[in-house]
C-alpha cells in the first residue's frame, strides 16, 4: 500500500479533521507498529467517527463495551438529558 503525504496542520481542528477521513496505515504505513501489552493504555473519551443526516457513529473503547456485556449487532438505548449522552443495554 503506497502512504498518503502526511500535511502540516495549522490547527488541532485541522488536524482533526485529517484523521477523521484517514486511516493510519493509509498514511503511516503498515511496518514500525509496536503492539502494546494488554492494559497498558487507558482510554477515557468516546469519539465520533463520522456525523450523517441520521445520526453519527461512535467509536467506543471495546473495554467499556465488554464492562456492560454489549455484542456486535445488540441494540443499545441512548437517550440525551442536558449535554450528557447515556448509553445502556436495554
Amino acid at each position: 500500500m503506497a502512504k498518503a503525504k502526511l500535511p502540516k496542520f495549522r490547527s488541532l481542528e485541522e488536524e482533526r479533521s485529517f484523521w477523521q477521513s484517514h486511516d493510519a496505515f493509509e498514511v503511516l504505513g503498515e511496518e514500525g507498529w509496536e503492539v502494546i501489552e494488554k492494559g497498558t493504555t487507558k482510554v477515557k473519551s468516546v469519539y465520533l467517527l463520522r456525523v450523517g443526516k441520521h445520526g453519527a457513529w461512535l467509536r467506543v473503547p471495546k473495554s467499556w463495551l465488554q464492562k456492560i456485556g454489549a455484542k456486535e449487532g445488540q441494540k443499545i438505548r441512548a437517550w440525551v438529558k442536558g449535554n450528557r449522552l447515556t448509553v445502556e443495554i436495554g
